[in-house]
């Protein structure tokens, strides 16, 4: 069989544009009612995402993870929708908390080192400070 160097380069292009893709797969659980419930989403075979969904369908929380399946981000959201608190975390450990008002304004934001609370500082509702404590 020949292959012409035409037909070689495509199929080496082919080939390496393979390679180079992302596997992206979602898993999903149900309410035994049928609803979704979880979905996890993988890319190269290692979780990238979990989210948690309410018998209505909306979105209850947020579970992202960086490119080793390790966990970066926790959002929580109210029932209406609005973001009620996102967790940040840095090499395994929790490093800065973030707590919202249902009118979006922040509740309270937690700093920490290694898992350590450093820092909380608490707002009114208005958006004031009400309140600093160091750990």
């Amino acid at each position: 069989m020949r292959i012409t160097i035409k037909k070689a380069a495509l199929i080496g292009l082919v080939s390496l544009s393979f390679s180079f893709q992302t596997f992206a797969e979602n898993k999903k659980t149900y309410y035994p009612t049928g609803e979704v419930e979880l979905v996890k989403e993988y890319a190269d075979g290692k979780q990238s995402k979990r989210t948690i969904y309410d018998k209505t369908g909306k979105v209850k929380e947020v579970l992202e993870y960086d490119a080793d399946g390790k966990q970066l981000k926790l959002t929580i959201y109210y029932d209406s929708g609005v973001v009620k608190g996102i967790g940040e975390v840095t090499n395994g450990k929790v490093s800065k908390s973030t707590f919202y008002y249902e009118n979006g304004k922040i509740k309270r934001i937690v700093e920490a080192v290694n898992g350590k609370k450093l820092k909380a500082t608490n707002y009114h509702k208005n958006g004031e400070i009400k309140s600093i404590k160091n750990y």
